[in-house]
């Protein structure tokens, strides 16, 4: 599901399935990416 700006959670409640649940973040703003973000680590999937 994707979703550009804000949903009140009883208009998203029938999509989540909280087992299945995982973080998700989305920046509106590159800058805001550049100037407080930093890359740490990559993890290996698999």
């Amino acid at each position: 599901m994707v979703c550009a700006g804000f949903a009140p959670a009883e208009d998203i409640a029938d999509f989540v399935d909280p087992a299945s649940l995982t973080v998700q973040y989305c920046f509106a703003n590159q800058d805001v990416i550049e100037w407080h973000l930093a890359f740490v680590e990559a993890i290996p999937v698999g």
